[in-house]
């Protein structure tokens, strides 16, 4: 029974339909990301582009960083509809720029949210947090009390030090370049 109820959530979740694409990511990005979720009582799955995410480099020089943040744009009205307290918050949220100091090119629809978790020190501790805000507010501030993120990472082959993978086509990049140029080559013999 256990093992149709899990071929049943596989299916309800639409694993097999994001898996492969979580897969290309892992080639050629050199990680892939699934983030996995509860709404409403039902586990949710959904494929997270690497660039969303934001972890510390020098935290996680050996790989295990103890916080993760989620950048995202998000429609406004999506999220008044979750938030609904702070309806007028998000309404009012006129960002130019993302926060990396780029100007956007999204509708004024969109509005860059943060999703952040802070893993807790250790056994019995309360510092654990997980928070979603804008610039201008917080949505939600909660603790957190898992000691692992919601995320399940695929990478195509580890570094030797940090916390992102290294793709396959990273790894072929000179090989190809040398196909390249042994091509043009061919190509300039078979024109004389």
């Amino acid at each position: 029974l256990l093992d149709k109820f899990v071929s049943g959530q596989f299916y309800e979740t639409g694993i097999y339909d994001i898996a492969p694409r979580i897969f290309l990511d892992a080639t050629v990005f050199g990680t892939g990301v699934m983030k996995i979720y509860e709404v409403g009582g039902k586990v949710k799955i959904d494929r997270i582009f690497p660039n969303e995410l934001i972890v510390d480099d020098t935290e996680s020089l050996y790989g295990e960083p103890r916080q993760l943040f989620q950048r995202k744009f998000i429609s406004r009205r999506v999220l008044s509809s979750l938030y609904p307290e702070v309806k007028q918050q998000i309404m009012d949220n006129d960002v130019k720029a993302d926060s990396y100091g780029n100007n956007r090119n999204t509708s004024n629809e969109q509005i860059e949210c943060v999703e952040a978790w802070h893993l807790p020190s250790g056994e019995g501790t309360e510092d654990g947090r997980h928070v979603i805000c804008l610039d201008n507010v917080t949505l939600l501030d909660e603790p957190y009390e898992k000691d692992y993120f919601p995320f399940a990472f695929l990478k195509w082959t580890d570094r030797l030090l940090g916390f992102w993978g290294q793709g396959l086509a990273e790894q072929l990049a000179g090989i190809q370049a040398e196909i390249n140029k042994l091509l043009s080559q061919i190509q300039l013999q078979m024109t004389l």
